[in-house]
């Protein structure tokens, strides 16, 4: 994967989860909390810089980049700590508000640690250009779900006065289809790959089960009494 797919990609990608965060966080922006303001602006932030990274390097600027990369890392950190939070404090509300809600939920508790294992990655292989673009492509990968959901929804339910159950699927089964281009695209060559499509298949196939029998239901409620 080259600079140019890579710069190609990441905006891709950045532009859907946006467009997808920005309207709901505007439209309820007096009844949200501190905490959501700030992961707001922290995930933004975090994309940007991300964003222009690949857009340097696609125009051969290491040195910035090299410099910008350490600082992505810090804002990283606190994303990472503000979406750790934010769902531990809204768990329960998540169980309240239905099944689709857990499903969501449930997805997330591997998607946080996915995107800290790619992050981490990342920087191990800094000075293994593929690898570290591709575990840099992985990490926004793991933060694509959400956004995408929100645009689902705010593009093709909400409008048709749909039931907002229906944006789960095309979600979920956009973002592996997304992971087996890149394998098909790099002949599977990656390990880092067939791990974010293992994490995002196992969580989607195992999040009927998990919600079907009350086992997040129970485990959500297990960790708002820690």
């Amino acid at each position: 994967m080259n600079s140019k797919v890579l710069f190609a990609w990441v905006c891709i990608l950045s532009t859907v989860i946006v467009l997808g965060f920005a309207p709901s966080h505007f439209m309820a922006y007096e009844t949200l909390s501190s905490l959501h303001h700030i992961h707001g602006l922290v995930a933004f932030l975090w994309i940007s810089l991300l964003c222009i990274q690949s857009y340097l390097i696609n125009r051969g600027s290491s040195l910035i980049h090299k410099y910008l990369g350490w600082s992505s890392l810090g804002v990283a950190v606190i994303f990472i700590i503000t979406s750790s939070r934010l769902y531990l404090s809204t768990i329960e509300l998540a169980v309240q508000k239905g099944i689709i809600f857990q499903y969501v939920y449930w997805v997330d508790l591997f998607l946080i640690p996915l995107f800290v294992f790619f992050l981490v990655s990342g920087f191990v292989y800094r000075k293994s250009p593929k690898k570290h673009m591709l575990c840099m492509l992985l990490s926004l990968v793991a933060i694509f779900p959400p956004g995408l959901g929100r645009l689902i929804y705010g593009l093709f339910l909400y409008p048709f006065n749909a039931p907002i159950r229906y944006f789960y699927e095309p979600m979920m089964l956009v973002t592996l289809g997304i992971l087996i281009f890149f394998g098909v695209r790099e002949r599977w060559k990656y390990s880092q790959i067939k791990v974010a499509l293992t994490v995002v298949l196992v969580s989607f196939v195992s999040s009927y089960w998990i919600v079907t029998f009350g086992a997040f239901e129970v485990g959500a409620r297990w960790l708002v009494g820690i």
